[in-house]
């Protein structure tokens, strides 16, 4: 394929997904990287107290920024899963 064709192509991808890597802004990046951490976290203490619950919050918290690239549809999911296992946890 020609340069110019590839450049074509390369203008084409970034308009129609919102430019950016994946389709995500600078900022959809870092809170994604954010609660995928978290996730690691909530998944490594589930993994060691064999508590489902907990394991589960964490590979969902590690999962949903591949699908959802708006930055705040990022935060609030993620906040979300973090506080519907906090009221579970502590409010059962």
């Amino acid at each position: 394929m020609d340069p110019a064709a590839q450049n074509a192509l390369l203008q084409m991808a970034s308009k129609s997904s919102g430019g950016g890597f994946l389709g995500l802004s600078a900022s959809g990046l870092f809170a994604g990287l954010l609660f995928s951490l978290a996730g690691y976290l909530y998944f490594r203490a589930g993994w060691r107290e064999k508590d489902f619950l907990t394991l589960g919050t964490g590979i969902a918290l590690m999962a949903f920024p591949y699908v959802i690239t708006k930055t705040l549809y990022i935060v609030l999911v993620g906040a979300g899963i973090m506080a519907l296992h906090y009221f579970y946890r502590n409010y059962q």
